[in-house]
């Protein structure tokens, strides 16, 4: 998938991303639940950067669920999507903002951070092990990466359904494996905590199926950015059904707690 696209997609969409990202929220609760059992690991004060933080909604209880246990923070948000961090600002006025991509962070611009956190966001990374050794790079000794991503095998099926059904050419959505990320985490990164599982998001009708991938960003302007016809949401609702006997979208995520790896 095209980056360009996929911040088009996100920026276009941006008033309405919250109210339909219920599946960003799941991740979001599971993350924040891992963060507070491993809460012994964060250093106070904090000083956090949120890497592709969107609206900041996630942000927001993060920060209110830490403050609750007593600690103080100060906020980075960083995403590539104007329209996105203009809600962030709202949200979180005393926030610092910063519009880039992720994969373009300048080391040499950004302070030092003991706590990097991202959620349902990394995957959009076109170069993870690049990134995560960037993120240690303007991270301090003792700092915690923690983050949630989807993996792969989500989506497969309605990627699949696309295509036959409607008998469109769409471009693959190339999520890493579990055992990937592990991968580029450990050069750098001590795991404290990491794992993976599946999940089902369901609907009742393809209308509203495609309406939350649409305002989630989920696929690139031009492939459902674009109408479909009444006649061909019916057949793709009757193909998904037919072959998983329910209309749903299956997701795969992980979610990881590290602890940096000291120079």
């Amino acid at each position: 998938m095209k980056k360009d696209n996929i911040k088009l997609a996100f920026s276009r969409h941006a008033s309405k991303y919250d109210n339909h990202s219920f599946v960003q929220k799941e991740l979001g609760d599971k993350l924040l639940n891992v963060i507070q059992k491993h809460r012994q690991f964060l250093n106070n004060p904090l000083k956090v950067l949120d890497v592709g933080c969107g609206t900041c909604l996630w942000t927001s209880r993060l920060k209110d669920s830490l403050e609750k246990n007593g600690f103080d923070m100060e906020i980075t948000g960083l995403d590539f999507s104007k329209q996105m961090l203009k809600l962030c600002s709202q949200r979180l006025p005393n926030a610092r903002i910063i519009e880039s991509d992720m994969d373009q962070i300048d080391s040499n611009q950004i302070n030092s951070f003991n706590l990097i956190v991202s959620n349902a966001s990394i995957q959009w990374s076109e170069d993870l092990p690049t990134l995560i050794k960037k993120l240690r790079n303007i991270s301090t000794d003792n700092s915690v990466l923690a983050f949630s991503t989807f993996l792969r095998g989500t989506l497969e099926k309605l990627s699949k359904a696309i295509i036959i059904s409607l008998e469109k050419e769409i471009p693959a959505i190339r999520f890493l494996s579990y055992e990937s990320v592990i991968q580029y985490l450990m050069p750098y990164y001590k795991i404290i905590d990491a794992r993976h599982f599946s999940f089902e998001i369901k609907f009742n009708s393809a209308l509203e199926l495609l309406k939350h991938i649409k305002h989630t960003g989920t696929y690139e302007k031009g492939v459902l950015n674009k109408p479909l016809t009444r006649r061909q949401i019916t057949k793709l609702e009757k193909y998904i059904v037919k072959e998983n006997k329910k209309l749903s979208l299956s997701y795969k995520a992980g979610i990881f707690f590290c602890v940096s790896l000291n120079a």
